[in-house]
């Protein structure tokens, strides 16, 4: 790096790049789950971002709409600095956003999608504008059961469902990549045609939508039908030409799009990250309905959001909609420093997993019982993970919380050290987990 290239746009490997005289670093969208590696060298880049900046004695700008809770608490704790943009960048009215409570919502004959959604969607084809329908699930079906016997259709690699992709006739795995031709029979009664697919999938959102709005062009904006740049490139060229009437997306659609046609954002099934016990559910859910809704009026200025949900009373719902963003934050920094959760603690994750899940109950007990943490710091665990078996691996999990400021790297060490590793044993170390699958 011999200073002849003044501006390197990288994914989270170019922090290693061995710069010259680096000046800045700009970690656009910096609440961004990806920027977490959690397989080979597991680390963060947002926060190897932050300590290279600091070694450097550089700044370094966290730039996003929707900040991570951690980054908010670091602002009001004043250990960061904020710069705020109060307006977008046309100068356009943030657009309003609303609920259809899908408990009472009168449904179109024969169809899933309320009429509320469908008299929207032909408003705006009339103005010549475009609707975005998203759903951040990929396939036709996120369940397959035999309608005759209950066996489900499972991957044989990993405690997990089939997802069936209609389009090519085949299940996937979207854990361990698997993939099977999609049959009428039932392999565990022989059962012809009484497979059922239960659940959306954006593949049935599309099917919908043609024989809903035949006459209106469409373009499915998700990583299976888009697989290369050019394709990516070609769908955002249709997009902003005003080619396409409806367009309907996975969380592919809510990274920082301009499309200057799209006037109206119908968000199927809000409900997906309301009701899960990951701590940072509430955060992530909030984040994606932000950005997805961000997409819409950014030139032309009457732009209208609905989600539609059977929970149109949930406070993370409520915010949004009053675009009471610190409202959010606050509520969750109380909640987190109530329970003892991040940014307030350090929590690491081990999982332990191996193809005979008789060892691996035997170790993780083993490991269980020899617990020798001080006070501060408490172990939970070991119990099976919420995916139990992934490629093949039987998988337990324990819990390590400690207080911000305690060495828990030290008495992992000390506490895993005090018993051997078995070799058909694996042992994983996640500081900091943004997964607990």
């Amino acid at each position: 790096m011999n200073k002849k290239i003044k501006l390197i746009v990288g994914a989270r490997s170019s922090l290693f790049l061995p710069f010259a005289d680096l000046g800045l670093i700009v970690v656009d969208e910096e609440h961004d789950q990806s920027y977490k590696q959690d397989e080979g060298i597991i680390y963060n880049a947002r926060d190897m971002a932050i300590l290279r900046a600091k070694q450097l004695n550089v700044a370094c700008i966290l730039s996003s709409a929707t900040p991570s809770v951690e980054t908010f608490e670091n602002i009001v704790s004043k250990k960061f600095n904020r710069a705020s943009l109060n307006e977008r960048f046309h100068g356009t009215r943030l657009p309003n956003i609303s609920c259809i409570d899908m408990r009472n919502a009168e449904k179109e004959t024969n169809s899933f999608l309320p009429i509320e959604l469908i008299h929207d969607i032909k408003k705006t084809k009339e103005k010549n504008e475009q609707s975005l329908l998203f759903l951040n699930r990929r396939g036709y079906s996120p369940l397959s059961i035999c309608g005759n016997c209950g066996v489900r259709v499972d991957c044989p690699n990993c405690d997990a469902w089939l997802i069936l992709h209609k389009n090519i006739s085949k299940y996937k795995c979207h854990h361990c990549g698997y993939t099977e031709k999609s049959e009428r029979e039932c392999k565990n009664c022989q059962s012809s045609d009484k497979i059922i697919q239960t659940g959306l999938g954006i593949e049935k959102i599309d099917e919908e939508v043609n024989r809903l709005f035949p006459e209106m062009s469409r373009i499915v904006f998700s990583s299976d039908y888009l697989q290369s740049s050019s394709a990516i490139s070609s769908a955002l060229k249709q997009i902003k030409e005003n080619k396409v009437d409806i367009i309907i997306g996975t969380q592919l659609i809510s990274k920082g799009h301009n499309f200057p046609n799209l006037t109206y954002v119908g968000i199927l099934d809000a409900d997906f990250g309301l009701d899960v016990t990951d701590i940072r559910a509430s955060e992530r859910t909030f984040q994606i309905l932000n950005q997805v809704s961000g997409r819409a009026g950014r030139v032309k200025q009457d732009s209208n959001v609905k989600i539609m949900t059977h929970m149109p009373d949930h406070p993370l719902l409520k915010s949004l909609i009053k675009n009471h963003r610190e409202e959010f934050y606050e509520t969750e920094l109380t909640i987190r420093n109530s329970t003892h959760m991040p940014p307030f603690a350090r929590l690491v994750a081990i999982i332990i997993s191996s193809k005979n899940s008789g060892i691996l109950q035997e170790y993780s007990q083993k490991l269980a019982d020899i617990n020798n943490f001080p006070k501060n710091i408490e172990l939970f665990g070991p119990v099976e993970a919420p995916i139990s078996r992934l490629r093949k691996y039987h998988r337990r999990r324990f819990l390590i919380r400690g207080s911000k400021n305690s060495n828990v790297q030290f008495y992992i060490k000390r506490w895993l050290g005090l018993l051997k590793l078995p070799p058909q044993i694996r042992i994983t170390i996640d500081v900091d987990p943004q997964n607990f699958l």
